[in-house]
């Protein structure tokens, strides 16, 4: 039987499909192979499904991306990590800190033409950019930052459940206090953006001074841990009340404690927050780095961030609006979140809080100044939190004199911190020997 040829169109169907399948295996050879390392706040769980989803994308094939690393590190760490090139991309956090890092350039800027694209049809609160228009980051979803609640816990000591923050500043929250037990899993606000940013809402909602009184009878009723998932957990099995958390927390907190855990989207408490990704300034992996941000944002990725972290998806896609129900839910019920006010003070707010509040000496005294509050003069506890949670005097490090503890005082000694012309420590020293005068001078009053 002689040759016959193909058909025309057959055989160039053919040639495509041989070109296309050559075009794959040279990409996938002829590309060395990567490992990107990411320094993020994801929790063990979180990160190991974003690194099992990427590794099995088409994208990680195309780019020869072998492997994915994400560390859980402080932030405190980011900057240097991202200028040694140790790191090649940061992931999830809160604006501000991202808007910090591309000020100290520690961000590449964004340049593969797919994100510049995709950037030009986001919300403009989803892109950060330097002071020049360059895009820094990214935000891959919005999440939500409320907190959790054990009903177990609260039936236990006949409890009502809180509705907002400002609910616990009642004395029957105290109760539990007498037999040794915690109400609130509270984590660290230098280990936690959740803490943190709990914080910067307390304080924004209720203003300044009134914003420092209930947070000292917050930290007056808590355990302090070292990070969210702790703080979660706790919450969850019922060792405490309540614990603040986003919302991906949350939503876990309910599933594995058979709907005895909610989260609760407090009402006018409520913080949104855009969370953002972005490339290391010294990445030595940056079209690959940028791929991985592209996943982010496509179905693959997006379908994850609504699934596993409970956001609400940055780009559309379709079928993700429904399954993102609970974070749409909270948006109604969410405060206006000033970012610029936590860029501004954040470095005198978390010492000034780790010093006052959650230091162990300082917080073993205020839990018993407060447990006398509630028992022997309960209604009058707002009174007594006018003197036991305002802000201090204190000895400024910078000058030697004594100042109070003003947000315009929190503007300047955050700066003369990131200025390093103080260091945390001295302020915290300070802070921390005020609060102890205050406490012990109202244990005279208190008496035994």
């Amino acid at each position: 039987m002689g040759f016959r040829p193909l058909p025309v169109a057959v055989a160039v169907v053919v040639v495509v499909a041989v070109a296309a399948a050559a075009y794959l295996a040279y990409t996938s050879t002829q590309r060395p192979a990567v490992k990107l390392v990411v320094a993020s706040r994801l929790s063990a769980e979180e990160a190991d499904a974003v690194r099992a989803a990427f590794l099995a994308s088409d994208v990680a094939r195309r780019y020869n991306i072998v492997d994915v690393e994400i560390k859980k590190l402080d932030y405190s760490l980011w900057k240097d990590l991202s200028v040694r090139g140790e790191v090649d991309l940061l992931l999830v956090g809160e604006p501000s800190i991202f808007n910090s890092l591309c000020e100290a350039g520690a961000l590449r800027y964004l340049d593969s033409r797919e994100l510049l694209d995709l950037a030009r049809k986001m919300p403009p609160e989803f892109v950060g950019r330097s002071k020049e228009g360059s895009i820094c980051w990214i935000g891959i979803g919005l999440g939500v930052y409320g907190f959790i609640v054990n009903r177990d816990f609260l039936s236990r000591y006949n409890l009502p459940e809180p509705a907002s923050w400002a609910d616990l500043a009642n004395p029957v929250y105290a109760r539990p206090l007498g037999e040794g037990r915690y109400v609130v899993s509270f984590p660290l606000p230098s280990k936690s953006g959740t803490a943190r940013t709990t914080v910067m809402g307390v304080l924004q909602k209720y203003g300044w001074y009134r914003g420092w009184q209930l947070l000292t009878a917050i930290g007056a009723l808590s355990s302090f841990v070292t990070s969210s998932e702790r703080a979660r957990d706790d919450a969850t099995v019922g060792v405490v009340a309540v614990a603040p958390a986003y919302i991906g927390y949350g939503l876990q907190a309910e599933r594995a404690s058979g709907g005895r855990a909610v989260f609760v989207a407090p009402t006018g408490e409520t913080i949104l927050y855009v969370s953002p990704v972005a490339v290391a300034t010294g990445t030595r992996y940056p079209v690959e780095a940028q791929a991985f941000i592209a996943w982010f944002l496509g179905p693959e990725g997006q379908r994850l961030v609504v699934e596993k972290f409970g956001y609400l998806p940055a780009v559309e896609v379709p079928g993700l609006e429904a399954m993102a129900g609970r974070t749409r839910e909270a948006i109604s019920k969410a405060m206006s979140y000033d970012t610029g006010f936590e860029s501004r003070v954040r470095e005198a707010v978390i010492t000034y809080f780790e010093a006052s509040i959650s230091d162990p000496d300082v917080q073993k005294l205020l839990t018993e100044v407060y447990s006398r509050i509630c028992s022997n003069y309960p209604g009058e506890l707002t009174k007594w939190l006018e003197r036991l949670g305002s802000p201090l005097v204190l000895r400024d490090p910078l000058t030697g004199s004594y100042v109070e503890f003003t947000e315009e005082y929190a503007v300047q000694v955050s700066s003369a911190i990131r200025e390093g012309r103080i260091s945390r420590d001295s302020l915290y020293q300070s802070v921390k020997e005020a609060a102890l005068a205050r406490l012990q001078q109202l244990m005279k009053e208190l008496g035994s």
